[in-house]
């Protein structure tokens, strides 16, 4: 008879502690705000330590004809360091494009909407860090979608679209710009970006379609830890599709990957005799920019 007594106490406990542990409330999902602001402040540190490194950029561009076959490509190499408060740009290695009139039109395009500057200044040219979050947040709705995880990191996902009127901007970068939503991946404990989706709402047209059309435009950015506590983009690729001039079509695919991390030690006095200040080499597996999508 104890024994049973003992049992049916012990039961009723459990379905006790089970029945509390309903009644706990949950975690109150994160408010749109706070994503936004653990996100921009995310991106802000990584700006200012990613600035302490210099890194080779390679990118890769494709044309493909109506039928989506391959008609030319192009591939460039640059190394990249920040210098008098400005990103420079200096060639290392370029093919011969089979195409330059394209291959020059998608330069110029993604000047604008990468927000890269192509100026020449001597041998190098100076460049802003590529499709720059921090300034395009306050002109985007982000909401929470709940927990997930990416590249087996838990994380956030995050939706985003774009604030109505916000963007004033009329050139074709602030145009596509301006109807551009997606999701993206933020590292649960640290706020980083981890990964972002991008698509065009709908077809943009410039010039009442006279001038040319964006059918469809697709980007992805991948962005690993470059030290800890310090995440740094390394992939971006986009894809777009459309018109110019009324019946010649396009199919253009862009990919820019970043590897070969240096990180420069600070200046020490100098010696008489010494030898030149060092660098360490950060390993980074470079990403394949050829591999098929």
């Amino acid at each position: 008879m104890r024994h049973w007594t003992r049992a049916a106490c012990a039961l009723a406990l459990t379905a006790a502690a089970g029945l509390l542990s309903l009644a706990a409330p949950a975690a109150p999902a994160p408010s749109d705000e706070d994503v936004t602001l653990r996100l921009l402040a995310a991106l802000q540190h990584d700006r200012q330590q990613v600035q302490r490194y210099r890194y080779v950029e390679s990118s890769l561009i494709e044309k493909r004809d109506r039928q989506g076959r391959l008609r030319s490509s192009s591939a460039e190499v640059h190394e990249l360091s920040f210098e008098d408060g400005r990103w420079v740009k200096r060639s290392i290695a370029r093919d011969n494009p089979e195409d330059p009139e394209t291959v020059a039109m998608v330069h110029g395009e993604e000047s604008r909407f990468l927000r890269t500057e192509t100026r020449p200044t001597g041998p190098a040219r100076k460049a802003d860090p590529p499709l720059n979050l921090e300034k395009l947040l306050d002109c985007f709705h982000l909401h929470a979608d709940g927990r997930d995880t990416y590249a087996g990191r838990p994380a956030e996902k995050v939706s985003f679209a774009p604030v109505e009127g916000c963007l004033q901007d009329d050139s074709r970068a602030g145009r596509l710009l301006q109807h551009l939503e997606g999701t993206l991946w933020m590292d649960e404990e640290s706020s980083d970006l981890l990964h972002l989706e991008g698509r065009l709402q709908r077809p943009v047209s410039f010039g009442f379609g006279i001038l040319g059309r964006v059918d469809s435009l697709a980007i992805e950015m991948d962005r690993e830890a470059l030290a800890p506590g310090t995440y740094a983009t390394m992939r971006i690729e986009y894809r777009a599709r459309g018109v110019i001039f009324l019946f010649n079509k396009f199919d253009i695919r862009s990919v820019r990957q970043r590897s070969g991390f240096v990180l420069a030690t600070p200046p020490a006095p100098k010696a008489a005799g010494a030898p030149p200040p060092t660098a360490e080499v950060l390993p980074h597996a470079p990403v394949d920019a050829t591999r098929p999508r």
